[in-house]
């Protein structure tokens, strides 16, 4: 199943300027939970966002078409490439690699948390990609909210 983790704020960006415009522990927090020991799946850039280091406990996979071989990450040309490989992972980011999973029909299953707050970002996760998901919320506070979505077509999976 390929799932998708995502920090965004309240118009749904995901970045200002290649970085998260904001810190939160808590969605650190929640992100180790979620992908320790699994694999991930990460664009050049956020590869690039977290100093090119692969994070521990978890196999790493990198799209980049311009990127060599790095210690600790395997680095494929295409997600594509990687579906075809691996059946289950998590794609944490960035903004063009959730389009183009979105936009390609992808992704199966989301963990959203989102900030209440505008933090002036300039790439986004198009939220009208995510119509045919369920959505619930799993957990909810006053600076943000978790949001559950699980593909329509893999809940009559699962229900048959």
């Amino acid at each position: 199943m390929i799932k998708l983790i995502a920090l965004v704020d309240s118009r749904w960006g995901v970045s200002r300027d290649e970085k998260i415009p904001w810190s939160f522990q808590e969605d650190r927090v929640f992100f180790r939970e979620k992908t320790i020991n699994s694999i991930v799946v990460m664009g050049r850039n956020t590869f690039s966002s977290i100093h090119y280091r692969p994070l521990e406990n978890r196999v790493n996979l990198i799209v980049s078409k311009t990127m060599k071989s790095t210690p600790g990450a395997k680095v494929f040309r295409s997600l594509e490439e990687i579906v075809d490989k691996y059946a289950d992972f998590w794609l944490i980011g960035g903004a063009s690699l959730y389009k183009h999973a979105l936009k390609n029909d992808l992704v199966h299953y989301a963990l959203i948390t989102r900030v209440n707050k505008d933090h002036g970002a300039d790439k986004f996760i198009d939220a009208a990609n995510l119509e045919h998901f369920s959505q619930k919320i799993i957990f909810n506070a006053k600076q943000y909210s978790i949001l559950e979505m699980i593909k329509s077509d893999v809940i009559d999976r699962v229900q048959q």
